[in-house]
């Protein structure tokens, strides 16, 4: 779903669109615009926004429900002009979509909190470059698997299919977190197919990759 932020909250309350507000909130749009009238700044009724319009389609599709969302800042203020939300019951389509938004992310917004994948073009003024290198999400998620996974050994694409169906953290995250471990000394790594395959990294997203956490 992609929304104009800066159309939608204004059509809440314009009576010339409210067939199209109810049809976004069939059941939650009283509450909407009661949170949005009394939300303090812009960034909290872009929340509301997510959290009703997930609960509208939860009603339907049940519990297996999954989202993530993508903010795109405003060019000439700090705050979000536009999202797109992905909606999937599969955590499989969860993975892929966060790593695409992880790819176009240029914010670095902490995931663990209320941050979101985010891209902000004001972060290529002045020289035209944008840099997507802009996260430290794998420091947190390190100290998460480090004190999660204590004692257990399992190979790394498990660790990763079952860890992200309940997080927003992507992929590479989850790599570059498991790395970082590697490189800390606390987390051992072997693979199965060295006997096959020479390989040039500690830590891969694969069932060769058999992990060890410490106690």
């Amino acid at each position: 779903m992609f929304l104009n932020v800066n159309r939608v909250v204004p059509a809440l309350t314009n009576p010339k669109v409210q067939e199209h507000i109810d049809f976004m909130f069939p059941t939650q749009k009283a509450e909407v615009v009661k949170q949005v009238r009394s939300a303090t700044n812009d960034e909290k009724r872009v929340s509301i926004l997510l959290k009703n319009l997930e609960l509208e389609f939860r009603k339907i599709i049940g519990d297996k429900l999954i989202t993530c969302a993508f903010k795109f800042m405003e060019n000439g203020a700090k705050k979000t002009s536009h999202l797109i939300i992905h909606f999937t019951k599969h955590p499989k389509g969860f993975k892929l979509v966060k790593q695409v938004f992880y790819d176009y992310d240029n914010i670095g917004a902490v995931l663990n909190a209320d941050g979101t994948f985010t891209f902000d073009a004001k972060k290529a003024y002045p020289t035209g470059i944008i840099d997507f290198s802009m996260d430290d999400n794998h420091i947190n998620l390190a100290e998460d698997l480090s004190k999660k996974y204590a004692g257990k050994q399992l190979s790394a694409a498990i660790l990763i299919d079952m860890h992200q169906a309940n997080s927003k953290y992507a992929p590479t995250h989850y790599v570059k977190a498991l790395r970082l471990l590697h490189d800390q000394g606390r987390l051992q790594a072997t693979f199965t197919d060295s006997d096959k395959v020479q390989h040039k990294v500690s830590i891969l997203p694969s069932t060769t990759c058999i992990l060890k956490f410490p106690n």
